[in-house]
């Protein structure tokens, strides 16, 4: 079953600007899934993968061997995994000032692709980012009509027995009902489409473990796994609090540096998100501890193994 994500809109008004589109936010979120979903309206589209070695090695050897075999006689091409080229910026500049057809490119890694391509891009490329499911298009998987109610009472949708929604309370009930399971297991697709609990579990623990301990691993060329997986769960203990930097490297060893730096790249790979005090003196604002929140709940609940309710 397909769940129309909210940001198709938006990509499908960019398939009428020049600019490149890139595409970005972490593994199993659902890019690959909703581009291929864009592109079976589209007419003389063509989708490759970076996954592809044969593909990879073409365009990274012989751009133009790859042009006449991709791009010629087509409107639109996809590329997805594009953080894999290790040169693809500039080799996209070539493709995009020399050839008349639309390019999107998607990869799992702000860092990998601000590296590898944005950065020879500038001005040329819209970057979007897509998330896992937000709590609307996890509910328009599991019950349309209680979509709709949501849509009609958003602005007043609230946890607080203060402000009860003018609705039913079984209907309010059920709401909440589906929010806890939203905030318990997160809005990872093929999470959120499995019913069974255990099973919602396995692959969130398979998500973390097969993805984000990997990839955060190889992009910082760490070795130890454990330190890495302790300062991840010390983060996860933070969450919605200031982050204590002094205890993360009494944690784990890292240097006070080291956190900061491992922080940095957490939240380019999309396991956490930074949000730093607002104050009107900058220089106040700039010096000030962020808090820490995971990007999503059920990596999070993963992390420290907790799945309680609210």
């Amino acid at each position: 079953m397909y769940i129309k994500r909210n940001l198709e809109n938006k990509i499908i008004k960019y398939l009428e600007t020049p600019e490149i589109i890139a595409v970005v936010g972490p593994r199993q979120c659902g890019k690959t899934t909703m581009l291929k979903q864009i592109m079976s309206f589209l007419a003389d589209a063509i989708s490759v993968s970076f996954d592809d070695q044969n593909i990879l090695g073409l365009f990274e050897k012989s751009p133009d061997d790859f042009i006449t075999a991709y791009v010629k006689g087509r409107k639109y091409l996809f590329i997805d995994e594009f953080q894999y080229a290790k040169h693809g910026g500039k080799i996209l500049k070539y493709i995009f000032d020399t050839q008349k057809i639309k390019i999107i490119i998607s990869g799992s890694s702000v860092a990998d692709l601000t590296i590898h391509a944005i950065k020879y891009l500038v001005g040329r490329v819209l970057v979007v980012n897509l998330y896992p499911f937000n709590f609307r298009e996890f509910l328009s998987y599991k019950d349309i009509a209680y979509l709709k109610i949501y849509d009609e009472y958003k602005n007043k949708f609230s946890l607080s027995e203060e402000k009860p929604l003018e609705i039913s309370v079984p209907t309010r009930e059920k709401l909440l009902k589906y929010y806890e399971e939203y905030l318990t297991f997160g809005g990872y697709p093929r999470v959120a489409l499995e019913e069974n609990i255990e099973t919602k579990k396995e692959l969130l623990k398979n998500i973390y473990n097969t993805y984000f301990l990997r990839e955060v691993r190889d992009i910082l060329g760490l070795i130890d796994d454990y330190k890495l997986g302790v300062f991840i769960k010390g983060l996860a203990l933070q969450t919605g609090n200031l982050i204590e930097y002094n205890e993360l490297s009494n944690l784990t060893g890292y240097s006070y540096s080291s956190v900061k730096k491992y922080l940095n790249f957490l939240e380019k790979t999309y396991i956490c998100k930074l949000v730093r005090p607002f104050f009107k003196n900058k220089r106040t604002e700039i010096v000030k501890n962020p808090k820490v929140y995971f990007i999503d709940t059920g990596i999070r609940n993963t992390v420290i193994n907790d799945f309680r309710g609210l």
